[in-house]
């Protein structure tokens, strides 16, 4: 609104014809600020964040420090407890996932495939005698 005064101007006339009050047509940005807050990581790591979000953000900061605004950035760290969510669903995840290496075509464990194939030449081999 402070880079479109006509359109203050033309949204003023429409608000008084419907009996609405106008909106102000200066607007002081002095004292505001736009806080970009970021959720990551724990609290005793510093904030990071990808390289092209980074541009993105720098780009974003610039353009709204055009309208004399002061641009922040705040980390907020990941509680505790949400991280220890976290790395019990990768611990999870892991397991399944080690588990299904371990498992052979015919949905056998491969431990167990190898005590039969065992027992089955120790059984051919007294046959054979």
């Amino acid at each position: 609104m402070v880079r479109e005064r006509e359109f203050v101007k033309d949204v003023n006339i429409q608000l008084i014809k419907q009996g609405i009050a106008a909106v102000p047509e200066s607007f002081e940005d002095k004292g505001n600020d736009v806080v970009y807050a970021i959720i990551d990581g724990p609290v005793n790591v510093e904030l990071d964040i990808p390289f092209f979000s980074k541009v993105t953000l720098q780009k974003c900061g610039k353009t709204i420090s055009s309208y004399g605004y002061d641009v922040k950035l705040m980390h907020i760290p990941e509680s505790a407890a949400y991280l220890a969510i976290v790395a019990q669903k990768e611990a999870v995840k892991a397991a399944k996932k080690k588990a299904e290496k371990s498992v052979g075509k015919n949905g056998i464990d491969k431990n167990t495939a190898r005590k039969r194939a065992s027992t089955r030449q120790d059984d051919s081999a007294a046959t054979a005698v």
